[in-house]
Formats: C-alpha cells, structure tokens, sequence
C-alpha cells in the first residue's frame, strides 16, 4: 500500500511531505523488489520488480509508485540509506508485517534548508519567501554573518555537505 506524500505520516516529517520521497507498507513477505548494493555495498537500491509464478504482480508493482533506481531511505523507523547492503536484506527479512518503507526517487529534485537540512518543497519556498521579504530590513552585520555560514560550507575539506566546524583551522584540529 502506497502512502506517499502527507498521507498516513506526520506533516513535520520531510521526508513524508517531499514530493521525492515514496512511503510503502508491505504486509506480504514477499515484497516484490530485488535490491541491489548502494555505492560501497552501503544503502540499497531497487534493482527491478519482480512479479510471481504465474506473472501477476507482486505488492511492490501493485503499489504502482516504485520503480528501478529508487533507494531505500527506511524500513520502518529505522535509517538504512548508509547501512551495510547484508544488514539491510536481514532487516527486511526479519522484520514483522506490516513493514513500512520509504524510498527515494533519484530523478526527483531533494530540497535542503539554509542550515542543509532536508525539508519539503514548501518548506524551502517558505524560507526563500521570508528571506525575500527581509531582505531590505536586514543589517550589514546580518549579511557579513551570512557570507560567514556561506564560506564556512564551501571550504569543506572533505567534499561533504555542510561546512567545517567554527574556529578549527583549515587542515588541523
């Protein structure tokens, strides 16, 4: 059973509001979907959908929201987009029915917040609304500290998003 969007999830949660992301409950064992390892065999991903014996479809196809491609972000509560592929398989096996999923479209724009923390489109154009508005009524020290976070962000040493922490020199600890 596709969930998707706000329905069946709290509105504060990003990723039930994002547009990007696809909540499924499974209540069959067999699922439907082969996955296949993340970049180094972290996260999953969906490899095809598979369908029974006899080639009707199976809970994941009938759902008619997952696709090749899209990555698994949770199994139930639990955050497995950088988790061992094997521990994720033996989550998924393990775990009870109803087992609630919830899957990344890739093809599909992810939103991030002034400070990089996911949110939902209507999140980020509430933000961009709200700087707009303010713009002529901030000061120069509201702009110096901006630019601050800004460059903090783009002198990353590790290719990571966000930024390095305030007052340890580039480099060092």
């Amino acid at each position: 059973r596709a969930v998707g969007g706000q329905q069946g999830a709290m509105a504060s949660d990003p990723l039930a509001t994002s547009s990007r992301h696809q909540t499924v409950v499974f209540t069959e064992i067999l699922l439907g979907i082969f996955l296949k390892p993340g970049p180094d065999e972290r996260g999953a991903v969906i490899e095809h959908l598979q369908k029974n014996a006899d080639g009707s479809a199976r809970e994941a196809e009938r759902t008619k929201v997952l696709r090749p491609g899209m990555k698994l972000i949770r199994v139930d509560d639990i955050r497995v987009e950088h988790a061992d592929f094997i521990r994720i398989v033996d989550l998924i096996r393990t775990r009870g029915r109803p087992l609630k999923t919830v899957f990344a479209d890739p093809s599909l724009p992810e939103f991030r917040d002034s400070f990089d923390f996911l949110c939902s489109e209507a999140q980020m154009r509430g933000e961009l609304e709200y700087h707009k508005r303010t713009r002529a009524h901030r000061t120069s020290v509201d702009r110096e500290w901006t630019a601050f976070l800004g460059g903090l962000a783009s002198e990353n040493p590790f290719g990571e998003r966000g930024g390095r922490q305030a007052g340890a020199p580039p480099g060092g600890a």
